[in-house]
C-alpha cells in the first residue's frame, strides 16, 4: 500500500519546508523534507512561509500499515 504525500519548496532558495520540533523550517536536502499528507496543508504552510512563491511535488510512500489514503 501507498499514500500520497507532497513537499514543499521555496522558489527562491530551492529550500524544502521540513518540521522541527513543531517549528516549520527550510532544509537544503529533499529527504530531509517533511512529508505533507493532504495538498490543502502543504498550501496553506507554503502561502505562510514562501513569500516569492513555491512549488509542490507529489510522490507516494510506502505505509507500513494501513491509512486512510492508502492507494493500492
Amino acid at each position: 500500500m501507498f499514500a500520497r504525500r507532497w513537499l514543499v519548496q521555496d522558489a527562491q532558495t530551492c529550500r524544502f519546508l521540513a518540521d522541527t520540533c513543531g517549528d516549520s523550517v527550510f532544509v537544503e536536502m529533499i529527504r530531509r523534507a517533511y512529508p505533507f499528507e493532504s495538498r490543502d496543508t502543504a498550501v496553506i504552510t507554503a502561502i505562510e512561509h514562501c513569500r516569492d512563491g513555491f512549488q509542490l511535488f507529489d510522490f507516494f510512500q510506502p505505509c507500513p500499515f494501513e491509512c486512510e489514503q492508502a492507494v493500492n
